[in-house]
């Protein structure tokens, strides 16, 4: 979302927050699509939509397909997984990519097919680090427990000597500096993609002429409003947020 008003000015969003039942990258993929389905129906009320973002790796691995054929084509779907990809492929040149993401996205293989579809033959390290979510959930950005998680889930792609990483969890990025800092301590340069950010560039490419003409606006639904879910928007947009609560 900061990535899409950042470059898509006088966007109007209608997010959810599928908080309830978060995470969804330790569910099976049957649960994630029906999870899924029943977010992007909640929100087609709530409409009109010009375009659809799966803004969850998990989602956007197990789900794309699924959720396109539910539709039916009446509205452009955009995952995170597909920009994420050709972005840490653009990236990289003769390196190892790394792929750091959930349980879940690392099983589902789409990085990695994606990536090897792009760049094919090219060493991919795939490492799914889970205790990355509840550090950048509490807000642990830095200290001794990030150093131990960091070690613990980053020495394998250390000692691959990855050239880039993508971060394959929308909770990543505010480990971005911890995550840097680490592979800097290591005498070791990485590229780092956020998924975000190459995200943001495919909406803007499919939005139909005008929609970035409007008014600003931010519509923020969750299935649950926990005091946590509030520090966190604040922490990721750098600004106060109104939250309406659905039944889904």
């Amino acid at each position: 979302m900061r990535a899409l008003r950042r470059d898509i000015p006088g966007c109007s969003i209608q997010y959810l927050g599928d908080t309830a039942r978060l995470p969804y990258g330790t569910k099976s993929r049957d649960t994630v699509i029906r999870y899924a389905i029943g977010c992007v129906d909640r929100l087609i009320e709530k409409g009109p939509l010009d375009a659809l973002v799966i803004a969850c790796n998990t989602a956007s691995a197990h789900g794309l397909s699924a959720l396109k054929d539910h539709l039916g084509g009446t509205l452009p779907v955009v995952g995170v997984v597909t920009p994420g990809a050709e972005s840490v492929v653009r990236a990289s040149t003769l390196g190892p990519i790394g792929v750091l993401a959930t349980n879940s996205t690392i099983q589902s293989g789409r990085y990695q097919a994606l990536i090897e579809a792009q760049k094919p033959g090219v060493k991919i390290i795939a490492k799914a680090a889970p205790l990355l979510v509840p550090l950048a959930e509490e807000g642990f950005v830095s200290g001794p427990v990030v150093e131990s998680v960091l070690d613990h889930h980053l020495a394998e792609l250390h000692e691959a000597r990855i050239e880039s990483l993508v971060l394959g969890c929308t909770h990543y990025p505010i480990l971005r500096g911890a995550i840097e800092a680490w592979f800097q301590r290591h005498n070791h340069p990485v590229k780092i993609v956020d998924s975000a950010d190459a995200t943001a560039k495919s909406v803007a490419e499919i939005l139909p002429e005008g929609t970035q003409k409007g008014q600003d606006s931010l519509h923020v639904m969750v299935t649950d409003i926990a005091p946590r879910f509030t520090d966190i928007a604040r922490r990721f947009l750098g600004a106060e947020i109104e939250l309406e609560l659905v039944d889904l």
